[in-house]
């Protein structure tokens, strides 16, 4: 998994010193508890269902299944113990026409050992060790049965008081506290990462119901059975009214995978009016074409851009990333997704609507990582954006991360400290050892390509990032500006964090933001400069 843009839950692991790390299983939930009872939780938005989650429980194992927004089937089989903890659990994840990825979680003490069996038995790779605070509690998100787990366990070592549980997710290892508040015998709230569910209980801790008031999500428990269902399709199609059209598109990589994606194209794009082309790379993490994750929803700086981009008379492809959507499923790395944009930009130069003259690149975080690697081995790119783009090994900003983290968010000092910084570097090479993607990303230095490239650079950078902070933009200037290059702009705006949205001084809880819309300032910037360098 990669790091550069993690959404608020991984953040939050790298600065409690957890590894990222997908976590999915491959368990029917036909293998339910002999005794106890089935269930399904709904998650409704508005008129729509987005999940529907089946559970069967029993006094020490829970079994369930769902499929996440993005379309992936999630299986779990849990065993418990007699304090309402997890013990052990098998997950798996099955994106759309891939095959499953399964992981196996287990606490040893306070050690949780995380393996990916099929693999790791056929190549000695030791499981990944993450240090937990005692009494820790595994969470899938976005799993409910999860969460009247916590509840269970609350109810079970606190009573009627307010009570908090420390949570470990499975997605990127996040270690955080959730505080759980009893109201009257038949409710409470659950607040996990500043985001609060109301909940209708049994005495047990039992849900019935609830919500989740800023996202909009009523929370339903029906009978067992039910069909499983993902959350209404993504609607990539252009608004009413465009001067630009919407096409569905496949992306064909030498590797042999398919990626789905988007064109637009401005009205009168054709074979004699060609326009100029953009191709986004996203960032981190799982991410549509859009950029975004089921970690962050309503956040699509990639919609916006291409909606600007296409009224300014400029095509764009955007891809879904691997194993997302509708796009193939395959090892993520740096070198693997330079290779799939290095076939997006193949495909814009085969449309007879596309002049291949014209084609620039634009990369946010881990993809302002990637652009380079495009454009520094293409000379035919005529122009590059970066957003947010590293200028020195990602372990670099891990490691500034992790200080903001530590000393910033959680304010520790002393042995506290000291703990929490050896188990930062602890799991990052816990990591670094089992995932070879993400050895190549932290330790991948983006100077000799970012002094390679001889095309018009564009470098955007928000002056509230905690990620990759304001020196990353005056380091990749420089870099670039160091063989002649004299085309290279520099743009920072106040205000905006990692995300080009209006930040706030705490960091990392993206869930909390007043908006997830990129202003029209960072809009203007990019159409501006892209529509004078690609004329």
């Amino acid at each position: 998994m990669s790091i550069i843009r993690l959404e608020a839950l991984v953040l939050a692991a790298l600065a409690a010193g957890a590894s990222a790390l997908p976590a999915v299983a491959q368990v029917p939930v036909s293998q339910a508890p002999a005794t106890g009872s089935q269930y399904s939780f709904y998650m409704l938005r508005g008129h729509d269902t987005i999940i529907v989650e089946r559970v069967a429980r029993g006094p020490r194992a829970l079994v369930g299944e769902f499929k996440d927004p993005t379309g992936s089937l999630i299986r779990y089989t849990v065993q418990l113990d007699d304090s309402a903890l997890i013990a052990h659990a098998m997950l798996s994840a099955t994106p759309r026409g891939a095959s499953p990825q399964v992981y196996d979680f287990a606490f040893v003490q306070d050690t949780l050992l995380i393996t990916q069996p099929a693999r790791d038995a056929a190549t000695g790779t030791p499981p990944v060790r993450i240090h937990a605070v005692h009494g820790t509690l595994l969470q899938e998100n976005p799993s409910v049965a999860f969460v009247e787990q916590m509840l269970m366990r609350a109810r079970l070592i606190g009573g009627t008081a307010t009570t908090q549980v420390p949570l470990l997710f499975t997605l990127g290892a996040a270690q955080v506290t959730a505080t759980v508040a009893w109201i009257g015998a038949d409710s409470a709230t659950a607040t996990i990462n500043g985001t609060q569910m109301r909940l209708a209980v049994r005495n047990d801790g039992s849900i019935m119901g609830g919500t989740i008031p800023s996202q909009g999500i009523v929370i339903v428990r029906g009978p067992g059975g039910a069909p499983l269902v993902s959350g209404p399709a993504p609607d990539y199609s252009a608004p009413p009214g465009a001067p630009y059209t919407a096409e569905n598109v496949v992306v064909h990589t030498p590797q042999g995978l398919r990626l789905a994606g988007t064109l637009t194209l401005p009205a009168g794009a054709s074979a004699s009016h060609r326009v100029p082309g953009v191709v986004t790379i996203t960032g981190s993490g799982p991410e549509d074409r859009n950029s975004e994750s089921p970690a962050l929803h309503g956040w699509k700086p990639f919609a916006q851009i291409a909606d600007t981009l296409s009224r300014r008379g400029m095509a764009v492809l955007r891809l879904d990333d691997r194993g997302v959507g509708g796009s193939d499923a395959a090892p993520d790395s740096p070198t693997g997704i330079a290779s799939d944009m290095s076939a997006a930009v193949a495909y814009l130069r085969s449309r007879p609507e596309i002049d291949p003259r014209r084609i620039a690149l634009l990369g946010h975080s881990e993809g302002g990582l990637v652009a380079p690697m495009v454009a520094s081995t293409d000379s035919g790119i005529k122009a590059v954006v970066l957003m947010a783009a590293p200028g020195e090994p990602v372990l670099a900003l891990l490691k500034f991360q992790q200080a903001f983290a530590i000393d910033s968010m959680a304010h520790l000092t002393g042995d506290a400290r000291a703990a929490a910084f050896a188990q930062a570097k602890s799991a990052t090479d816990s990591l670094v050892a089992y995932s070879a993607g993400f050895a190549e990303l932290v330790n991948r230095d983006p100077a000799p390509l970012l002094r390679m490239l001889r095309q018009p650079v564009l470098i955007l950078q928000g002056e509230k990032d905690y990620q990759v902070p304001r020196s990353q933009a005056e380091k990749v200037a420089a870099l670039i500006r160091a063989n002649g290059n004299r085309d290279v702009t520099v743009r920072y705006f106040a205000g905006l964090n990692h995300l080009f949205v209006p930040g706030l001084d705490k960091g990392y809880d993206y869930n909390a933001l007043p908006s997830l819309a990129v202003p029209a300032v960072v809009l203007g910037t990019v159409a501006d400069w892209l529509a004078a360098r690609l004329r």
